[in-house]
């Protein structure tokens, strides 16, 4: 048997879990006993729906013990097993042992979360989707032709500044986050406004790059597929590598 996956601290039933005894030279499926345990360390084993006369011990904790004299019952019983984790960890791995008589069969099994929980609410509108964010060093006329070309097609995407200019100007307008930073501290200002994003879409552009035309689109994936486009010439901007891109959902994204 392969490995299967489990959620942490949830019940889940092993699939194919049973007692194959072919080539022993058992004509009857019924013997004196058959007798399994299974034994696991980060978690507990049971049985689902007991009734009177099963032979079971151990229900509930690490160790689990199953015989009957009938092979028949014995697989039933078997394809109840379950096992939950009683150690919360979203992704680690524990080891089933299997044993009846002098053999043993060794499965792992790994416990992971399906998907990691959003803790925020991603929206559904361009400008709950996407956030602009830019750096800026002294350059503030350059910086407002960005916003103002920003703002003439979408007044209310957010955009983030960060500023490790010498002497920092106040920069203000709606929804526009300025951040100063320690003076001329040049890409560690870049990545503090990109650690701030909790979004799908994500554009870093560079102060030089100005927004000229519109896009025939207001989907989240190709607002940035424009704005890629109205920087392809800049040789300041290149793709985002795809292992630093965090999102299980891949996003058009510009880095400078």
């Amino acid at each position: 048997m392969t490995s299967f996956k489990v959620a942490p601290l949830r019940k889940s039933l092993i699939p194919g879990l049973a007692l194959q005894t072919q080539g022993r030279g058992i004509t009857s499926n019924k013997r004196e006993v058959y007798k399994v345990s299974l034994s696991v360390n980060k978690g507990v084993l049971s049985v689902e729906d007991l009734l009177d006369g099963d032979q079971v011990e151990g229900q509930g904790r690490s160790n689990l013990t199953i015989s009957s004299s009938n092979l028949t019952q014995l697989n039933d019983l078997l394809s109840r097993v379950t096992y939950t984790s009683t150690i919360y960890h979203i992704k680690t791995k524990d080891l089933v042992y299997f044993n009846f008589e002098d053999h043993k069969a060794i499965f792992p099994i790994i416990i992971r979360r399906p998907s990691i929980p959003v803790l925020y609410d991603p929206g559904k509108d361009i400008n709950s989707q996407v956030t602009i964010i830019t750096k800026t060093f002294l350059r503030y006329k350059e910086l407002n032709v960005l916003i103002q070309s920003i703002r003439k097609f979408y007044p209310k995407i957010k955009i983030i500044i960060a500023d490790d200019s010498l002497k920092p100007e106040h920069v203000s307008g709606n929804n526009i986050e300025h951040y100063i930073m320690p003076p001329a501290q040049g890409k560690m200002a870049r990545d503090m406004s990109d650690k701030d994003i909790l979004k799908m879409e994500l554009e870093q552009l560079q102060k030089e790059v100005k927004n000229t035309r519109e896009p025939v689109s207001k989907t989240a994936k190709e607002i940035c597929e424009w704005v890629e486009a109205q920087a392809a010439e800049d040789p300041l901007i290149k793709g985002v590598p795809e292992d630093k891109n965090p999102f299980k959902e891949k996003g058009g994204c510009i880095i400078t």
